[in-house]
């Protein structure tokens, strides 16, 4: 029997929105766990959508993320920034943030899934990246 937790983790993938992080984290506890069934409802939940919103808060979280690897706290670049100009504008430009997937690095027996972002900014210019463990990934 599913619990009340994946039942409104389904839900919310459903209407595209995630409302909270461990809404996220569960999220990718399913993708990254071993039942196949829940798996596959997740998965297909997801994939009514293109990609799945998140909540206010999450995307705040994010942004401020992306601008402490680009930025020291007095505004300076950082020496090892891992953004070209093109994601620095994009940050810089900031609209929203989406989940668009998931990512996983390694083609082996068991996978690891982690979530890919979408980043756009108000002209809607975006990137994606994942981020793996505290490093960032940048897909496209």
């Amino acid at each position: 029997m599913a619990t009340k937790a994946f039942k409104n983790l389904v839900a919310a993938l459903e209407d595209g929105y995630l409302e909270s992080k461990k809404q996220q984290d569960h999220f990718f506890k399913v993708l990254n766990g071993r039942n196949e069934e829940a798996k596959k409802i997740v998965r297909t939940a997801f994939s009514k959508h293109g990609e799945i919103k998140l909540s206010d808060e999450q995307q705040e979280q994010g942004r401020k993320w992306l601008l402490n690897l680009w930025l020291t706290p007095s505004g300076k670049e950082r020496k090892h920034n891992p953004f070209d100009y093109r994601e620095q504008n994009i940050i810089d430009n900031f609209d929203y943030a989406t989940l668009a997937s998931w990512y996983c690095p390694i083609a082996s027996y068991f996978a690891y899934y982690y979530p890919v972002y979408c980043i756009y900014d108000t002209e809607g210019n975006y990137f994606e990246y994942a981020c793996i463990g505290r490093n960032i990934k940048i897909l496209g």
